[in-house]
């Protein structure tokens, strides 16, 4: 019986051979990955006019804690959707911005960047990104995505003289 002990099987070298640190590193990283998906995915659960204030210091919690100056999209873009609550639209814009960077093909962090362009009367630009995501086709969006799409797209093309267009 003494022999199965973890003692009986003789001392573990101190040396870890980096191929299995390098594989430790990759999991852990990979765990704090998915903590932080889910903590900002509560997070924005939470998100309300009256919360918004709790959630960006919850996010900057999350930042903090992850030490390497990465944040993942999903983050950037909460942190835009709070910021517009409490009435911070250029920080807000900043924030869609580094969502958008983060993640470039996707829909939902180009859609919320043109919103926030669209609060600084930048149509134009708020165009350039709906007009591409429009030319694919709804049903290529998620349903989720369509109508803010359209009413983004008839905003940004109203605000731009585009009257046709914006019907």
């Amino acid at each position: 019986m003494r022999e199965l002990l973890p003692e009986a099987q003789g001392p573990r070298s101190a040396v870890i051979p980096e191929a299995e640190v390098q594989g430790l590193l990759t999991e852990a990283t990979a765990l704090t990955g998915v903590d932080m998906e889910a903590r900002i995915a509560e997070l924005e659960e939470e998100l309300t006019a009256d919360s918004a204030q709790q959630v960006l210091v919850g996010l900057d919690e999350l930042a903090a804690a992850q030490g390497d100056g990465s944040f993942p999209a999903a983050g950037h873009n909460l942190r835009g959707k709070s910021l517009l609550l409490l009435g911070e639209a250029t920080q807000a814009l900043a924030a869609f911005a580094q969502a958008r960077e983060a993640e470039p093909q996707s829909p939902l962090y180009a859609i919320n960047l043109a919103a926030a362009l669209l609060t600084q009367k930048r149509h134009t630009d708020a165009l350039a990104l709906l007009r591409p995501l429009y030319a694919k086709g709804l049903a290529a969006l998620p349903d989720a995505l369509q109508q803010p799409l359209l009413r983004n797209l008839a905003t940004a093309a109203r605000q731009a003289g585009h009257l046709l267009e914006s019907l």
